[in-house]
């Protein structure tokens, strides 16, 4: 895991984890103490994966490196930096991760790793700061809890039809736990938060004539460096290849309303899980 995101607090509860992936054997007191009905820093997920999937790596012919390049000719070839002869495969499963969105806007931005870092992002904003933040889902709301904590003062835009979405009023990815209570706070106006929805021109040109910052909540946009961006949302086949997946953020899976992608660490293992039996069917074993 890229280091940088280690201190971002996750919106999966520590229990959705241990349930999508069991701990084969007895729960070692550093995990098993982590509360388990509450998010936790991405590094304790990462941690526990790496733990938990130990025994199969040592299985597995490792390359630490970048893939520069990958194409299918009867067989798929994955060419690797520095590297001139290239891999060959039979199977292909691509989980190339994904970047935060950005707007072409004219001010500084920090980075979500920054916004969500209170360390950090003490480093960089100064009190009486203006920072607009975009977005009002999960991050977007623990970064404004955050800049308010630093001295600055804050616009939220959104773009829905109304500031919060929650749980607990059963919306799909709602917010839950610490956001769920900074936007309760918000709209009960306990914290001095202005939200401007993009459709109120005039109070978004207001806004935007002092601003000392920007963080872009507003979603990530999958990585495909290799071209294969199309795929079937319901099994992660990647279009026009038999022998082709993709997971994780890059390719997330369709929910069942077929409206809504199931985006968490619980969910990308239980889609895998249910792609397992057609891919191991695929595969030439000796």
């Amino acid at each position: 895991m890229n280091a940088k995101w280690s201190c971002v607090r996750s919106n999966t509860v520590w229990n959705q984890l241990l349930q999508a992936v069991p701990y084969p054997g007895t729960l070692p007191e550093k995990w098993s103490s982590i509360p388990g009905d509450e998010p936790c820093l991405l590094r304790q997920y990462c941690e526990y994966m790496k733990e938990v999937t130990k025994s199969y790596l040592k299985q597995c012919e490792l390359h630490c490196t970048v893939a520069t390049k990958v194409w299918f000719d009867s067989k798929w070839y994955i060419q690797l930096k520095n590297q001139q002869v290239p891999l060959e495969a039979d199977i292909l499963i691509l989980a190339t991760g994904s970047e935060p969105k950005h707007l072409d806007l004219p001010y500084p931005s920090f980075s979500l790793c920054t916004a969500l870092n209170k360390e950090k992002l003490e480093q960089v904003v100064q009190k009486g700061d203006h920072i607009l933040v975009f977005g009002t889902a999960h991050s977007a709301t623990l970064i404004v809890k955050n800049l308010l904590d630093c001295g600055a003062t804050v616009t939220n835009f959104y773009a829905t039809p109304k500031p919060f979405y929650f749980d607990r009023d059963g919306d799909y990815d709602g917010l839950k736990q610490d956001a769920a209570a900074i936007a309760d706070k918000i709209l009960a106006k306990e914290l001095p938060v202005k939200m401007v929805s993009i459709t109120d021109t005039v109070n978004v040109i207001r806004a935007t004539r002092k601003v000392d910052g920007v963080v872009y909540a507003i979603g990530f946009e999958s990585r495909n460096p290799f071209g294969l961006k199309d795929y079937d949302a319901q099994t992660g086949q990647i279009s026009g290849y038999s022998n082709a997946w993709g997971f994780g953020i890059a390719y997330p899976n369709q929910a069942s309303d077929g409206i809504h992608y199931d985006v968490s660490i619980p969910a990308f293992q239980a889609h895998m899980e249910r792609q397992m039996p057609t891919i191991l069917s695929q595969l030439r074993l000796e």
